[in-house]
């Protein structure tokens, strides 16, 4: 249920079976499950991009105790990467994803998701080579695995995101567009391996590009992307609610059309047509 929920991007149903399992493994005293479940929670965070929520988790996980003799230490290593990256410190998000991709080598459990992460921190670094070296090399070794496909988006994403910062255009749109269709055969709308700091960006460039645009709009409202600063002109950005003011007045929430002929509405109106500036209550 909490993978199904990940690759759906339904937050609401993973927010509740974590909390779900955590009663559950606190009553039972299954410690190993507990923990399981409390990295879970700092994923959930990170899925909706809520930093301090992220950071909380975290540091009530560390106040608990934990250490390299934990099984899942690794995991909290990995999600401790990940929200340094969401944050924008590249180098302690580099120096978690390394020490945690050790620590799986070490157990002898490899989780590609790490190598992924950063292969993505060194592009994020200007190590654009390096971090297309490394992903390249993930993607080669994985190859086609039905299971893994949800990899095959999240490496195309970031491989396409890095020609984007090099200024390769067409082999962005060649990332771009094999990430969606990858994503769209499996019927998903999210991924394990995740950064809202490449994808509000990779989604703005997809509907320029008017990549399948239907499945693009649901991604992006699943996973409360936002275009980055200086892109909110986007034309087709699926916003919740949007106000036309030039011609007839109307509002859409979700893209369907309000009744504004109310009194309400009528406020509205005069304060958008003042701009919100020296509006008197007559």
């Amino acid at each position: 249920m909490v993978l199904q929920s990940i690759l759906l991007a339904d937050i609401k149903i993973l927010q509740q079976t974590i909390r779900s399992a955590l009663s559950l493994s606190h009553s039972t005293g299954v410690e190993s499950f507990k923990r399981m479940f409390e990295l879970h929670t700092v994923n959930a965070c990170l899925m909706v991009n809520d930093n301090d929520s992220t950071m909380t988790e975290l540091a009530r996980i560390r106040h608990m105790g934990i250490s390299a003799e934990d099984s899942f230490y690794g995991f909290f290593v990995y999600a401790e990467g990940r929200a340094e990256l969401e944050r924008g410190n590249y180098t302690e998000a580099l120096a978690y994803f390394t020490e945690a991709e050790q620590f799986s080598r070490d157990c002898s459990f490899p989780y590609s998701g790490i190598e992924y992460m950063l292969g993505l921190t060194h592009i994020f670094l200007g190590h654009i080579d390096d971090g297309i070296r490394i992903i390249n090399d993930i993607n080669h070794r994985l190859g086609k695995v039905e299971l893994l496909r949800l990899y095959e988006f999240s490496g195309h994403s970031f491989l396409a995101y890095a020609n984007l910062l090099r200024g390769d255009s067409n082999a962005m749109k060649a990332h771009l567009e094999v990430a969606f269709k990858t994503i769209k055969s499996i019927n998903c709308y999210s991924s394990i391996i995740w950064s809202h700091r490449v994808f509000n960006t990779l989604a703005v460039k997809a509907l320029e590009l008017d990549i399948d645009r239907v499945h693009l709009h649901g991604f992006i409202r699943r996973n409360n992307l936002t275009p980055p600063e200086g892109n909110y002109h986007i034309e087709h950005w699926p916003w919740p609610v949007k106000i036309y003011t030039l011609g007839r007045f109307s509002i859409l929430l979700n893209d369907q059309p309000l009744d504004t002929d109310s009194r309400p509405f009528d406020l509205l109106k005069v304060l958008l047509a003042f701009g919100g500036r020296d509006v008197h209550e007559e």
